[in-house]
C-alpha cells in the first residue's frame, strides 16, 4: 500500500518475507516508510501525549532544573531554541526531553518530580519501541540476505534514545522553523505519528513532499549510520518540520533513535574503499 505522495504504508501484521520486502524496498526507494498495526496500544500513546503536554506546560525555570549540559544533553530537558540543525545558524523552534535505555552505562535518566507519571510511562514506551525496532532490524537482515543476528547484534542494548518533542505554537513573524532540514545520525528512527502535520521529506528528485500518516502509525527512516553500514543502499533521507500556516496549538512527536552500542565498528577499511570506488563510478 502506498500513502499520499508515494510514501509507502506497510502493515506489520503481514510479517515474514512479505513485510520484510515491502519495508526494505520502501526505505531503499523512498527513504521513509509508514508502519501500521505495530502492536503499541492506542491507550498508551494517548496517555503519553497527555503526560508530555503536562511536562512541557511546566514553568521554564522548573524545566531548566532538569537540563544536563554536562552529558551533552543525552538525558533530561533541552530548552526551546537550543538545538540547531547541522549547517543552520538559526535555532529550531522546539524543546524536548531525552530518555536513554534503563541501565545505560554512561547516563542516568532524569525525570521531573512535578509529574511523577512521566517516569512510569515513558520507559514503557521506550521498551515498546525498542521491541519494534528489533523486528524491523530482522526484516532488514532478510531484505539484505544477511545471516541471522548480523544487524540485530549491533543494536542489542545499544545507546538508543527516546526524544519527547514539543513544538510550541508559532508566534507570528518568528524567525526559523520547527525543525530545519537535516538527516538523522543514528541507525534507524521510529517516530510515533505526531499530533499535527508538518513533516516533509526530500524525495529522490529533490522535491519536498509532506508525509501523511494514519493516527497511531509509526514513521520509519534510515539514518547516517545505516547508510554508512550499507554503503549507501539505504540513504539517510533529508527531512524537516515546517511551520503551520495558522496556529495549531503546538505539535508533539516521539522519535525513537535506534543506535548501536558505542564500541560497534560500522565500516571496515575494505568497505570504505568500496564505497569510495562506487562514488567515483569505477566500481558498480
Amino acid at each position: 500500500m502506498t500513502g499520499t505522495y508515494g510514501v509507502p504504508v506497510v502493515d506489520m501484521k503481514a510479517g515474514g518475507p512479505e513485510f520484510a520486502q515491502r519495508f526494505g524496498n520502501g526505505l531503499e526507494k523512498v527513504g521513509f516508510v509508514v508502519i501500521v498495526n505495530h502492536g503499541i496500544e492506542a491507550r498508551l500513546l494517548k496517555r503519553v501525549y497527555e503526560i508530555a503536554r503536562q511536562v512541557f506546560a511546566l514553568p521554564a525555570d522548573i524545566k531548566k532544573k532538569y537540563e544536563t549540559p554536562e552529558t551533552g544533553r543525552q538525558v533530561g530537558y533541552t530548552p526551546f531554541q537550543m538545538e540547531h540543525a547541522k549547517g543552520s545558524d538559526i535555532p529550531d523552534l522546539k524543546e524536548f526531553w531525552h530518555l536513554v535505555r534503563p541501565g545505560n552505562r554512561s547516563y542516568l535518566n532524569v525525570f521531573p518530580d512535578e509529574i511523577p507519571e512521566f517516569e512510569m510511562i515513558m520507559p514503557e514506551l521506550f521498551r515498546s519501541l525498542d521491541k519494534i525496532s528489533i523486528r524491523l532490524i530482522r526484516a532488514l537482515e532478510y531484505y539484505f540476505h544477511y545471516s541471522p543476528n548480523q544487524l540485530e547484534e549491533l543494536v542489542q542494548e545499544g545507546n538508543s534514545v527516546l526524544r519527547v518533542l514539543h513544538y510550541p505554537d508559532i508566534v507570528p513573524g518568528a524567525e526559523g522553523v520547527r525543525s530545519a532540514a537535516h538527516e538523522d545520525i543514528n541507525f534507524l528512527t521510529l517516530m510515533v505519528a505526531a499530533t499535527a502535520a508538518g513533516l516533509e521529506i526530500k524525495n529522490r528528485n529533490g522535491e519536498w513532499i509532506p508525509v501523511h500518516h494514519p493516527p497511531g502509525s509509526i514513521v520509519v527512516n534510515a539514518g547516517d549510520m545505516l547508510e554508512l553500514f550499507t554503503f549507501g543502499k539505504f540513504p539517510s533521507t533529508t527531512h524537516r518540520v515546517v511551520n503551520p500556516v495558522r496556529p495549531d496549538g503546538g505539535r508533539y512527536s516521539l522519535p525513537f533513535f535506534v543506535q548501536p552500542r558505542p564500541e560497534v565498528p560500522l565500516v571496515t577499511a575494505g568497505g570504505f574503499l568500496a564505497q569510495r570506488l562506487r562514488e567515483n563510478r569505477v566500481m558498480s
